[in-house]
């Protein structure tokens, strides 16, 4: 079984828990961005890519004012380096939502887990 969730990001405060649709405190609370945010998790569903093996993968990354990735980096790796290059790999060809108008740095960052499994 494969999943990917958002989970909070290192700096949430630490009483929260990480969940399949957390995102941080501080975001934009607006339809429009809740909608975005859904967007982008359902964008990086399409592009999930089979790894055939088990492991778990945390990415952040970053979009732009557009629809462009800014920044992707491996936030925790608990996979091998082939997981790690293919979900790096997917996340860089995946094609995202525009932002909502006025969408903050916070609004259009997201920490993204992988999670395989057998």
């Amino acid at each position: 079984m494969e999943r990917l969730g958002i989970a909070l990001p290192p700096d949430a405060a630490p009483d929260r828990t990480a969940t399949g649709s957390s995102r941080p405190a501080d975001i934009t609370r607006s339809p429009e961005n809740d909608e975005f945010g859904r967007s982008v998790v359902r964008a990086l569903k399409g592009t999930m890519p089979k790894v055939g093996r088990t492991g778990r993968l945390t990415i952040r990354l970053l979009l732009d004012e557009m629809d462009k990735l800014q920044e992707v980096r491996v936030a925790k790796n608990e996979g091998d380096a082939e997981m790690q290059r293919m979900v790096l790999d997917a996340a860089r060809r995946t094609r995202f939502p525009i932002p909502p108008k006025g969408a903050t740095v916070v609004d259009r960052t997201f920490v993204v887990k992988y999670v395989y499994r057998r």
